[in-house]
């Protein structure tokens, strides 16, 4: 066993990206993530690949940019008699309506973040089924 909780997969999202250019091309790309949750600041953080965002960086072509980014989500409720959450339903994929404030990629490593990424008509009963917490990330004191 690796220690890790089985439930833990269940943080790991697909990503859907429109990169356009500036005569309307388009390009589309699809990714995977997971969720990192700050449950005492009430922060939620998508991480995936940089190149998932940056259409340079997978085809090494410029001039398309994103402009749009749309984020899968499962539906689960709560079993009353076991408290355990169960999965239903199709998962869907809702759009993420904050790009320019919430992404941020890093410098030199292929890694971006969603940082409180905020959807368009997300519905209540599609939401984050499980994710990581920031104390289970290592660290520097960790290595």
């Amino acid at each position: 066993m690796s220690g890790i909780s089985n439930n833990v997969f269940f943080a790991v999202a697909k990503i859907k990206t429109v990169f356009a250019n500036d005569i309307g091309e388009l390009k589309c790309g699809v990714g995977t993530g997971f969720w990192i949750s700050d449950e005492k600041n009430k922060e939620n953080i998508f991480v995936t690949n940089k190149h998932v965002v940056n259409y340079q960086l997978y085809s090494n072509t410029f001039g398309f940019k994103l402009k749009k980014v749309e984020i899968e989500f499962r539906k689960s409720r709560e079993s009353e008699e076991s408290g355990c959450r169960y999965l239903e339903g199709t998962p869907r994929f809702f759009e993420v309506i904050n790009i320019t404030d919430s992404l941020k990629e890093h410098s030199d490593a292929d890694c971006a973040i969603f940082f409180n990424p905020k959807f368009n008509n997300k519905e209540d009963d599609y939401g984050l089924v499980c994710w990581i917490n920031f104390e289970e990330i290592a660290d520097q004191n960790f290595f």
